[in-house]
């Protein structure tokens, strides 16, 4: 009789362990992703625009500004620099909101 517990006994401890390491995992995700930050960043895309994004890990990214691929070259960097500014206080704004919250 023994013998038959053993294997039982075995078969209990690796299916507790399986749920307290899944627990575990979850627990330091769940930690990461409010960690999180927004991040500003400028994706070229296959069409030859640009877009202005905002990513957090976990969350939908958002699109701050798209620019078309026909713009003069000096209208392309002025709107570059604006998008990428208006991105970063984005950012800013909701990572300062994340902490309040």
């Amino acid at each position: 009789m023994g013998r038959l517990l053993a294997p039982e006994l075995v078969a209990l401890v690796l299916v507790a362990l399986f749920f307290v390491l899944r627990a575990y995992f979850r627990s330091l995700q769940r930690r990461q992703l409010k960690q999180a930050r927004w991040r500003a960043v400028t994706h070229g895309l296959p069409d030859g625009s640009v877009a202005v994004q905002l990513e957090c890990e976990g969350e939908p990214a958002l699109t701050v500004r798209r620019l078309p691929a026909d713009l003069a070259a000096e209208e392309f960097s002025s709107q570059l620099a604006e998008a990428e500014s208006e991105a970063e206080e984005r950012a800013a704004a909701l990572n300062a909101s994340r902490r309040r919250g």
